[in-house]
Order: C-alpha cells, then structure tokens, then sequence
C-alpha cells in the first residue's frame, strides 16, 4: 500500500469475523499474523475494543489479499482519504 492510501476509520467485529473465517485461522494464529495478544483479536471479534490505527492497514491488506469486499459500516462511510480537507 502506498502513502495517501484510502484506509477504514474503524473495523466491525462483524469484519473481524469474516477475516478469520475466510482465512480459516484460529484467533490464536491471528493474532500471531497481526502481532497482537489473543485477547486483543477476542476483544475485536466480540466488538468491545476496535482495532488500533497501527493495525487497520495490515487488516486492509489482508481483507484485499483475501478478495473480501468493503462492508459500509454504521453511520456511514466506511472510508476516509487521509489527505482529505474536512
């Protein structure tokens, strides 16, 4: 990905779940793919915490990678230009 790419403000657990359905991991083995704790990836899946901005472009990557769609999320865009005026 390059710089001024499109990235989600924020990711659903709903997103999470189908993340790791459609690899066919273990919250375990994803969390080791992201580098993160397990009960990070639980938190993300059971939608108590979203994941951190340090981690939306690695989630980005592999929910193109593995041909899933954008979904719209509640109240709105899915997507922000980073380099956009507000």
């Amino acid at each position: 990905m390059h710089k001024g790419s499109i990235v989600n403000k924020q990711w659903s657990a709903e997103q999470v779940k189908t993340l790791l359905l459609t690899m066919k991991v273990t919250q375990a083995e994803f969390a080791r793919i992201m580098g993160v704790a397990k009960l990070t990836v639980n938190r993300w899946v059971r939608g108590v915490v979203a994941p951190k901005m340090k981690h939306l472009r690695e989630l980005e990557r592999l929910q193109e990678q593995w041909g899933i769609p954008r979904t719209p999320f509640k109240g709105g865009s899915n997507e922000t230009n980073l380099s956009s005026n507000p």
